[in-house]
């Protein structure tokens, strides 16, 4: 089963115990629910659009199959809220990846995904300067940091 997240609004001024975000969610590629969050700490909320209460009970089963995680020492049985939870993780992750590459050319240093490194261009570039810039400059970058995760101009990786 394939989950993911589309029309994704978050509102970091409003998080505060958790991600303030409203998200819609397709399931194999059909739109079959509304999921957010008010940000204040409490369990995800979800609404099915019109006939669709069925594909969301099916994700919630097929989560609940995936395997468990172990996160500070405690293990986690899987379920939907955390596997919606990871989605708008990786996708906050990326709109930070790209708003560095905006800047430079970015890269996670030692392979950490936590951190951004950026080695910042000179000037206002076009996006065709940007691309060439990074094609110039990338082998020498990875030659000094052979560990290094890097990623294009908007926040993909580059493999």
């Amino acid at each position: 089963m394939k989950v993911e997240l589309k029309n994704i609004k978050i509102a970091e001024f409003a998080s505060h115990e958790t991600t303030c975000y409203e998200a819609t969610v397709y399931v194999d590629g059909v739109r079959a629910f509304t999921a957010s969050n008010d940000g204040n700490g409490g369990t995800d909320f979800y609404y099915p659009f019109p006939g669709k209460r069925d594909l969301m009970n099916a994700a919630e089963d097929w989560a609940k199959t995936l395997p468990a995680i172990e996160c500070y020492g405690t293990k986690l049985d899987s379920d939907l809220e955390l596997v919606i939870g990871d989605l708008l993780n990786e996708e906050m992750l990326r709109r930070d990846r790209k708003s560095a590459a905006a800047k430079g050319i970015a890269f996670h240093p030692d392979g950490d995904k936590g951190k951004i490194a950026t080695f910042p261009f000179r000037g206002k570039l076009t996006a065709a300067q940007r691309e060439k810039a990074r094609a110039r400059w990338i082998p020498e970058l990875q030659v000094k940091h052979p560990d290094a995760i890097f990623f294009d101009g908007q926040g993909r990786y580059i493999k």
